[in-house]
Formats: C-alpha cells, structure tokens, sequence
C-alpha cells in the first residue's frame, strides 16, 4: 500500500509524536532572564556579560567635557562645542 498516509493521518502521527516527547522534556531554568535575551542582553555560561566600553564613545564624551560646553563658555549654543569635537577613527571593520 504505497502511499496510504494522508496529510490528515501523518499531521495527526507527528502531533502525537510530540506530545509523547515532550513529557520528558526539561523545564528551562532562567526563565527570568528571558526579557534580558530579548532585550539583547549577551550571556557567556549562563553569566551575564557587561557591554564593552566603546572608545570612541569614551573619547567624545572626554572631548564634550574638556569642552566650553561644560565650562559656561558656549554663548547659548551647545551644538558649537559639539561641532568642534575630534572623534577618533574606528578600530573595528
């Protein structure tokens, strides 16, 4: 009888298939951290890791604070400093 399975039957054999496997599946464990992953927190072993600095964020916030903005200098016009402001070229391609 080759070809006596119809869609219905084999949609009917894999459901039944599943159900009998995930009896014996394992509950996650960290759930909690679910939102986290979402969020795009990265994870090493299980351990949350802490983002990287990024230099060139480190270096114009330096340049912002070095600034006359930050000193009263900036006659009402903040984007001036921030025009002026040397930003590093970047490291990774």
């Amino acid at each position: 009888m080759k070809g006596a399975l119809s869609q219905a039957t084999a949609r009917l054999m894999v459901f039944k298939l599943v159900m009998a496997a995930a009896k014996t599946w394992r509950r996650l464990q960290g759930q909690n951290q679910l939102p986290k992953v979402i969020k795009g927190v990265k994870f090493r072993d299980g351990i949350e890791v802490a983002p990287e600095p990024n230099p060139r964020l480190i270096h114009a916030v330096t340049e912002i604070r070095r600034s006359s903005l930050f000193k009263g200098k900036a006659d009402g016009k903040p984007w001036k400093a921030a025009r002026t402001m040397k930003v590093l070229p970047s490291t990774k391609h």
